[in-house]
């Protein structure tokens, strides 16, 4: 064994010695006692001695203080237990803490935590847990800082070779056959909100629940032969008997799991970040879930990438939004179970028009609204265009954009002004259209940092209106609707006009 491990076995032992309820110094120890002693048997007897460790860590990083350390290394204490997915857990909230810039570490940071692996499997080779851990690691470390050899690594781990047809939208949920009767009540919420998609869908590839609906999507939408859609799943080479692979999604790629486990959602963002797909680009949907898909949630924040959970849809996804470690994620998002407000989630739409039109037309849209005088004056959103927040400005603009693809949606499209134009929409695609713009705004909100609160308040972003087209109020409702009756003045301040889409 060599000299140096065994040099720093003696002086963390005797650091240990000097101070047992360091659960920084402990997880050293442990580390190279392991790696000089070649087994872990003894860990069963210091079981209590790691647990209270855990609750240290825990204090620490309620108190705001050794981060990301005290996630680390409750990762490893919780790896030693057996206990996977809390290590998981753990560990996913250091990286999270590392990529969104909330802890500074240095370069070599994840490659200690991969030494550590290494050096409890001295002469061994990684259990398939571990090296599912050593993936993420070796993954965070790319995107954290862009190592060229960081990627060559994961190129060797990639399975899918070929690049993905972006915007790509995971997702994730519940497939037990326990809940299939609630999963298959999101069916026709998810077929209106995936209707038009194009790009790349990934889920469960499973004929149950949540993935399940996705294969009735890929059947809907006509997958397989769709130029600019993909349906893609990842599967372990052996599924359980009561599971049945579903054919319907465009592909199915193999992993090297003989049972469900991280390794699948791993290895579909190891082949995404190899592909040059990145994380801020990728959104997840997750509609209750067990531990695999509470996995896939973290795993998704970690990395960057938003993810939007469908309120109250229980398990998983109902145990996230109000997880201490995670409900504050500017990236987290509770989405009210809406088929506009989770098609504006996962389909923006392609924006056609110009910065400069855009610009336009979101002031237009301010505009008309501070005309209106809807809120006290003292409140942010009642300042004249220029001194406008930047958020604010850009929720005008949002506005704009996705008024296009609302229009599509409805049958209409854009050209350039002309006599012809429509004037005047029909009163049931008003309030179609209108029902969709309260889903853009719900989700524009959300990801502003807004939640849902009983009474309006601006500073501390608190509205009661994050909540589906049919709950709000009829004035409510109203404020659509005139938004809606407007476009066609809006779209001619930027010299456009809208038409109806003629039948092919």
């Amino acid at each position: 064994m060599p000299n140096a491990e065994c040099e720093a076995r003696e002086y963390y032992r005797q650091a240990f010695e000097a101070d047992s309820i360091d659960p920084y110094v402990l997880a050293s120890y442990l580390e190279f006692e392991i790696f000089c002693g070649e087994h872990r048997e003894f860990i069963g007897h210091m079981r209590h001695t790691l647990l209270e460790a855990i609750e240290t860590c825990r204090a620490h990083a309620a108190a705001g203080v050794e981060l990301p350390w005290a996630y680390f290394a409750m990762g490893k204490f919780h790896l030693l237990l057996g206990q996977f997915f809390e290590c998981l857990a753990a560990y996913l909230k250091a990286i999270q803490l590392c990529i969104a810039g909330k802890a500074c570490v240095p370069e070599y940071a994840f490659d200690v935590e991969r030494q550590f692996l290494s050096h409890i499997n001295f002469a061994r080779s990684l259990s398939p847990q571990e090296q599912c851990l050593d993936d993420l690691l070796l993954m965070a470390e790319y995107i954290q800082f862009h190592h060229v050899e960081s990627l060559n690594k994961l190129d060797l781990r990639a399975i899918r070779q070929t690049s993905f047809v972006q915007p790509v939208v995971i997702v994730a949920g519940g497939a037990h056959p326990d809940v299939e009767t609630d999963m298959v009540s999101y069916r026709a919420c998810l077929l209106q909100a995936f209707k038009g998609f194009r790009g790349t869908i990934i889920s469960g590839g499973t004929r149950t629940g949540i993935p399940g609906v996705i294969g009735d999507i890929a059947e809907e939408l006509d997958a397989k032969h769709t130029t600019g859609l993909d349906i893609i799943s990842y599967l372990p080479r052996f599924l359980p008997a009561d599971e049945q692979k579903d054919d319907r999604y465009t592909e199915i790629i193999i992993t090297d799991s003989t049972d469900f486990t991280p390794r699948e959602p791993l290895q579909n963002w190891i082949d995404l970040i190899v592909a040059g797909v990145k994380p801020v680009d990728i959104k997840l949907l997750g509609i209750n879930g067990g531990p695999i898909s509470a996995f896939e949630y973290r795993l998704a924040l970690a990395l960057g990438a938003t993810v939007g959970i469908v309120q109250s849809s229980g398990r998983a996804a109902s145990e996230l939004l109000p997880d201490s470690d995670w409900w504050e994620s500017a990236e987290l998002l509770g989405l009210p179970n809406d088929p506009w407000t989770i098609r504006a989630f996962v389909n923006q739409g392609q924006a056609i028009m110009s910065s400069d039109e855009l610009g336009k037309m979101g002031q237009e849209i301010h505009e008309e609204f501070l005309r209106e005088n809807r809120y006290k004056s003292v409140d942010p959103v009642m300042l004249p265009w220029s001194e406008l927040r930047e958020d604010l400005k850009e929720d005008n603009r949002q506005q704009a954009a996705y008024a296009v693809e609302i229009l599509r949606a409805a049958g209409y499209r854009i050209g350039k002004a002309a006599e012809t134009a429509i004037r005047i929409f029909p009163p049931v695609q008003i309030e179609l259209m209108a029902e969709m713009e309260h889903g853009r705004w719900t989700v524009r909100r959300l990801k502003s940092g807004w939640k849902y609160g009983p009474q309006r308040d601006s500073e501390a972003k608190l509205t009661p209106y994050l909540i589906p087209w049919t709950n709000l109020p009829e004035n409510i409702r109203e404020y659509d609707r005139k938004a809606v009756r407007g476009w066609p003045e809006l779209f001619a301040t930027a010299g456009l006009g809208i038409y109806p889409i003629e039948p092919q």
